[in-house]
């Protein structure tokens, strides 16, 4: 839990005014992150490696690979833009 979410778990989020709510939901990176895991990924296998390979050459665990694809909508995002990646 990161400070911004501590601090916001101690209060009514209805005593937040909308323009603070919008930018906080908004600063939230952690799906752009996963899909940057995802097209990494993706792109690796694009090149003909074996998943497990793929996962070892972007750096990524297999604990946080299955929590990606379990989000599908970034996981199909990774792999659309690593179709069109040369």
């Amino acid at each position: 839990m990161d400070v911004v979410q501590h601090y916001l778990s101690e209060i009514d989020l209805t005593d937040v005014p909308f323009e603070l709510r919008t930018l906080l939901s908004e600063a939230a990176t952690t799906n752009a992150s996963d899909a940057e895991v995802a097209i990494c990924v993706a792109y690796n296998i694009k090149q003909g490696k074996k998943e497990a390979d793929a996962l070892k050459s972007a750096g990524v665990d297999k604990a946080t690979w299955k929590k990606i694809k379990a989000n599908k909508l970034v996981y199909s995002a990774g792999k659309k833009v690593a179709k069109g990646l040369k």
